[in-house]
């Protein structure tokens, strides 16, 4: 175990020692864009006619409280702003106050953009401009904030590698967990054999190492009759009830990790890939999360929580730039909030501001 107390002690370490710092639009005392972050990049895709396809639209937040009016959330070609707030250049969508969307926090609401009038490979420009009575003031001021820029990337996606083939389970194995330590070692999971992932294994420490709690962690990924095998050795199943587990670790056996061929698959997809989606996204929040059993969290909702928090840390040291790390984050905390079985997600505590938001710059809600 970590310490006595390993939530507040990991808590302390994520807190003071943090060492990738992410976007944010802050904290004001007015109106303010919230996301998307400025600069970042939508990947986009084109039909036959060079139109964008996907995706359909593209969502700007914006923050709007009791001393704000009259919010008009502007899209241009164009950074150029006149006089009157409105765009100096083409406008290419936009919303008033009857548009905004509610998004779910107080004083939240959502621009939603369709992208028909957008073009791939061009960067845009968006702000906000609104009124503002500042408590004590006798007339309301016109305000913007902005412009940010997001651009829309055209860019061929890399070849989808060939996905990993995870065999049907056939014949016997009598392997153990025990039989983690003469794995071979390896640097891709295909499937048909049971290894030590050796690239995984150095992201993760990587990972935590960025946090200053570096500790050298072993990775197994099972193949599919190893990994049953393993199982009925620790008297369990791949399933229990409606839940499937996917991953364990052992106070006996604290250097390893113990992976089913699923998580594996899709780890392994998004590691050759670098194309997140749900279900890899999901995936590498089962390792971060086993990863932090083994520094010695113990808390299933809480470990959940700074196991989506941490995925675009990772993604961010395999290379990934931080738009789509940070989008991979998004994706972990929404598959894993709605896969969670009960008592594995809290949301009291994992929010904006909750007792387990580890990164205060970074949306979690």
């Amino acid at each position: 175990m970590l310490c006595g107390h390993p939530s507040r002690r990991l808590l302390i370490c994520l807190l003071t020692l943090g060492a990738i710092t992410l976007v944010s639009a802050g904290q004001a005392s007015a109106g303010y864009g919230v996301a998307p972050a400025n600069g970042q990049t939508f990947p986009v895709t084109i039909d036959s006619r060079n139109s964008i396809e996907s995706p359909r639209t593209i969502d700007l937040v914006v923050y709007v409280d009791a001393q704000d009016t009259d919010p008009q959330v502007w899209v241009s070609e164009s950074p150029v702003i006149d006089s009157f707030g409105t765009p100096a250049g083409g406008s290419v969508g936009g919303c008033s106050v009857s548009t905004l969307i509610p998004f779910g926090e107080q004083n939240k609401w959502v621009c939603r953009v369709p992208t028909l009038l957008l073009e791939a490979g061009k960067t845009y420009y968006w702000w906000l401009d609104f009124k503002r009575q500042d408590p004590g003031a006798t007339v309301a001021t016109d305000r913007i904030s902005g412009p940010f820029s997001f651009t829309l990337s055209d860019a061929e996606p890399p070849q989808e590698p060939e996905e990993p083939v995870v065999e049907p389970h056939t014949g016997v194995s009598t392997k153990t967990v025990g039989s983690a330590a003469t794995l071979p070692g390896s640097s891709r999971y295909n499937g048909r054999r049971s290894i030590k992932h050796t690239v995984l294994t150095t992201l993760v420490y990587r990972t935590m190492k960025s946090l200053g709690m570096p500790r050298q962690l072993a990775f197994a990924c099972w193949n599919s009759n190893d990994w049953l095998s393993v199982l009925a050795a620790e008297d369990t199943t791949p399933t229990r009830g409606h839940s499937v587990l996917l991953g364990f670790w052992l106070g006996r056996q604290p250097r390893w990790l113990h992976l089913a061929p699923s998580v594996c698959a899709d780890v392994q997809g998004l590691l050759s890939s670098k194309r997140p989606n749900a279900p890899r996204a999901g995936a590498l929040s089962t390792v971060i999360h086993e990863t932090l059993h083994a520094y010695g969290l113990r808390n299933e909702a809480q470990t959940n929580c700074f196991a989506v928090q941490l995925v675009p840390i990772f993604g961010v040291n395999m290379g990934m730039p931080r738009s789509r790390a940070a989008y991979m984050g998004t994706l972990a905390r929404n598959y894993v909030r709605m896969y969670a079985p009960s008592g594995y997600w809290n949301r009291l505590n994992c929010r904006d501001g909750g007792a387990w938001d580890l990164f205060p710059a970074l949306n979690l809600s």
